[in-house]
């Protein structure tokens, strides 16, 4: 935290981070250095949908941005960042979807239209998951780790 407040301290641009603010403690030391400008969340990272949308509330709160990260996670997981990133308006920034594993872990893929990942309106996450590639990619993780290296 220190470090990115000596940087912040030195440009211009905003400054958004995953590594040095990832858990609610690190909120008080990087507002009172005044680290950073965005914070970079994760549904999986933080604990789940509630605590990404605490982590949310926290950001609104002290004047922070926020959006979220997304390093080559499966459709389910895509489908509940775009189901934060709708309902949390604080989250005004793009979402980081790289869109990894081509998500065939649901059966109807994501769609992409001028740019941008359409929120399903399916059920719960709006996806079906086919559980057998469900059951597929947990083999994989527990045999190699974490699938996004």
């Amino acid at each position: 935290i220190e470090g990115m407040a000596q940087v912040k301290a030195k440009v211009r641009i905003p400054l958004c981070t995953n590594m040095c603010v990832v858990r609610f403690e690190d909120f008080a030391p990087a507002m009172r250095l005044n680290a950073v400008d965005v914070i970079h969340g994760d549904v999986y990272k933080w604990g789940g949908i509630a605590a990404t949308k605490a982590l949310a509330a926290h950001c609104e709160t002290f004047g922070l941005g926020m959006n979220l990260h997304s390093g080559g996670e499966l459709g389910i997981a895509t489908a509940a960042h775009l189901a934060v990133v709708s309902s949390t308006p604080v989250l005004s920034r793009a979402i980081d979807s790289m869109y990894y594993l081509h998500a065939d872990d649901i059966i109807e893929p994501l769609h992409l239209e001028n740019g941008r990942l359409r929120v399903p309106s399916g059920p719960g996450l709006g996806v079906s998951v086919d559980e057998d590639r469900l059951r597929h990619y947990a083999g994989v993780n527990e045999r190699d780790g974490d699938l996004t290296g």
